[in-house]
C-alpha cells in the first residue's frame, strides 16, 4: 500500500485517488482535503464519477495534495522529523 506511485501522483500535483491503506502512515493525506480514499469497487466508481463531474474540486485536492506531500514526505522533511523526535535521546543526559 505504501508504493511508490502513492507518493509520486501528488508530486505531481495530481489528485491521488487511491483505495483506503490499511496501514498507519505518518502524517498521511486527510481524505477529501489532500487525497481521495475508497473502500471498494462501488465507492470507486462514485468517487470517480463526482470528480470528473468536479473538475475544480479534483484540482484544488490535488493542489493541496501536493503542499502536504512537499511539507511532510521529502527526503528533507522526513529528515527533519527523525531528527527532532530523537533530538530529545540523544541530548538527554545518561540517567536523566
Amino acid at each position: 500500500f505504501d508504493t511508490v506511485r502513492y507518493w509520486e501522483i501528488p508530486a505531481h500535483g495530481a489528485l491521488l485517488l487511491a483505495e483506503r491503506p490499511p496501514i498507519e502512515i505518518a502524517e498521511n493525506f486527510v481524505d477529501g482535503t489532500h487525497a481521495v480514499f475508497f473502500d471498494d469497487l462501488v465507492d470507486f466508481e462514485g468517487k470517480v464519477a463526482h470528480y470528473l463531474a468536479h473538475p475544480d474540486e479534483c484540482a484544488a485536492i490535488g493542489r493541496a495534495g501536493h503542499v502536504h506531500l512537499k511539507a511532510h514526505h521529502t527526503g528533507s522533511a522526513r529528515a527533519r522529523t527523525l531528527l527532532r523526535e530523537t533530538s530529545d535521546h540523544i541530548l538527554r543526559p545518561m540517567g536523566a
